[in-house]
C-alpha cells in the first residue's frame, strides 16, 4: 500500500509503469484530498489509466511532514535500500496511526 501524500517517488517503483514519470508528478503535485484529485493532476489519459491499474494499492492520507522528512533523509535511502520495505512501511504506518489519536 502506498500512501500517496507521504510517499517519495522511488516507492512507486513497486508499481510497474509508474516510476519515475507518474510518481514524480504525484509527489510534486500533492498533497491530494481525494483520489479523484490525484488522478486529475496527471497530464494524459494514458497516465491516469496506468495508475488506475493500481488503485487498490494507493491511499490518500493526511500529509505528515515528519514521515516525509524521514523518507527523504539519507538514513532512509540507506535503510530502505532505494524503496520501501514491509518492515519499514509498517513502522511508518504505525507512527502515522499513533499521531492521529
Amino acid at each position: 500500500m502506498i500512501d500517496v501524500n507521504n510517499a517519495v517517488a522511488r516507492e512507486f517503483s513497486t508499481l510497474p509503469g509508474t516510476y519515475p514519470t507518474i510518481a514524480t508528478k504525484l509527489v510534486k503535485r500533492g498533497p491530494f484530498s481525494t483520489k479523484a484529485e490525484m488522478y486529475a493532476s496527471l497530464d494524459s489519459p494514458e497516465e491516469k489509466e496506468r495508475l488506475k491499474q493500481y488503485d487498490r494499492n494507493l491511499k490518500i492520507a493526511k500529509r505528515d511532514s515528519e514521515v516525509r522528512r524521514y523518507k527523504e533523509s539519507q538514513i532512509c535511502k540507506y535503510e530502505c535500500k532505494g524503496g520501501g520495505s514491509d518492515y519499514r512501511s509498517k513502522q511508518i504506518a504505525g507512527l502515522q496511526q499513533d499521531r492521529r489519536y
